[in-house]
Formats: C-alpha cells, structure tokens, sequence
C-alpha cells in the first residue's frame, strides 16, 4: 500500500463520524499549540524546569502538559506562555476535508497593518503566539 491510499484511509477515519472528527480538531488544536509554546521556550532559551518554576508548579506537572496525558486547557496554554513571555491568540478558520491537514487555512485580509507596540517598562518584549502554522510551498 503506498502512502497516498495510507493517507486517504487515514482521512476516511478521521472524518468517519461527528465524533472522530471532533477529537481530531482537539488533538490537532493541542499539538499545535503545544508546539508553538515549545518553539517559544527554544527562543527564550527556556526549559520545562523554568516554566515550573515560574509557575510554582513541578516540572512532572509541565512534562504532563506537554506529552498529551491530559487535556489542555485555555488557562494551561496562557500560563504555559505567560512563563515563555509571550501570549498565546486563537484564530478560528472554516474546516476542510478530504485532504491531509498538515497546517491551517491561511486568511490574508486584503489590507493589512503594522502595529508598533511600545515596551511596557517591564523589561520584556511583547510577544504573541499565533496557533497558525505558515506552509511552505
């Protein structure tokens, strides 16, 4: 079997009932988001013993968040980012099927503008985290 009947009977499962596809936007929604914050680590040089710490939480706990043993929720993905210094934004976008959905549908507004955003005199830069992937061509 090649990998494009393995990829097509994967989608077929995927979006086989309500309920399958569902849980797939969650575990997809979740991965993503997950990544993104360990790619905003890497950027602030940070470890999971550093999000415990500014958590005041133990490092087994980040370790948990990050291998999928439990569920994710808003407030662990804020505090996750809050401890990269960075924030994290959610973009809904319409769903697609029958095709592998290896990034987002990328919405361009037809104008777009730049915003500079000043420092807060705290010391840290404004960051944000899009849970939106770039695909590459």
């Amino acid at each position: 079997m090649n990998v494009k009947n393995q990829n097509k009977e994967w989608i077929n499962r995927q979006e086989a009932t309500d309920e399958s596809r569902r849980d797939y936007e969650y575990e997809r929604l979740a991965a993503w988001a997950l990544n993104e914050i360990h790619e905003a680590m890497e950027r602030n040089n940070l470890t999971k013993a550093d999000l415990a710490r500014a958590l005041g939480t133990s490092r087994a706990n980040i370790t948990q968040a990050f291998s999928g043993s439990r569920n994710i929720t808003l407030r662990t993905l804020s505090d996750l980012a809050w401890a990269c210094i960075s924030r994290v934004s959610v973009k809904v976008e319409p769903l697609r099927t029958g095709e592998f959905i290896s990034c987002p549908v990328l919405v361009v507004d037809p104008v777009q503008r730049v915003v500079k955003v000043e420092d807060s005199g705290q010391g840290f830069p404004c960051n944000e985290l899009e849970l939106v992937c770039g695909c590459s061509s």
